[in-house]
């Protein structure tokens, strides 16, 4: 059953996630000052489990639930680069997955041990695959070379993506 319960510790909630198993759910509290916070909440009660600020300036987005007790968070700081984290509820360990930069990070799917992402790469949008600690980097047949592909999704058979047409964006598989 869904909890009446809402968290009133920040003012906005945003890109909510729930964990595989329903208990947990992770998201981007941002502050009228501008603050941010990435909060690790109990599903059922709405009570803050752990909570990551970052420097002064940092804006967290699209948090998403990896492995059994972690996440990864895209982040942009104060001058406007942007990273991908990890972060781990138990030791509050970080680990920049990928490195700061002036390229544009989002759209982060999880699925089972794999990440994927799109990054902004030269003049178009790009999609990367993370597993078992490395990157790949996905170039699909059926890419737009002006734009990009974004929103990458994997299973075990299949792999999906969005392409912006003249028409409208696209689904491919």
């Amino acid at each position: 059953s869904l909890s009446d319960w809402s968290s009133d510790v920040c003012s906005s909630d945003l890109s909510p996630d729930i964990s595989d198993d329903g208990k947990w759910i992770v998201a981007v509290a941002q502050e009228p000052s501008g603050e941010s916070f990435v909060q690790w909440m109990d599903a059922d009660s709405g009570h803050i489990v752990r909570s990551w600020k970052g420097e002064e300036g940092t804006v967290y987005s699209h948090p998403k639930f990896f492995g059994t007790a972690g996440l990864i968070t895209c982040i942009r700081n104060r001058e406007g680069q942007m990273s991908l984290l990890y972060l781990d509820r138990d030791s509050q360990y970080t680990d920049t997955l990928v490195p700061f930069s002036y390229n544009v990070i989002g759209y982060p799917q999880v699925q089972g041990d794999s990440l994927a992402i799109t990054i902004s790469s030269g003049e178009q949008d790009a999609l990367f695959l993370f597993r078992d600690k490395h990157w790949f980097r996905f170039e699909p047949e059926k890419n737009n070379r002006i734009t990009g592909s974004y929103q990458l999704c994997t299973s075990r058979k299949r792999v999906a993506w969005v392409v912006f047409t003249a028409t409208g964006k696209r689904v491919f598989t």
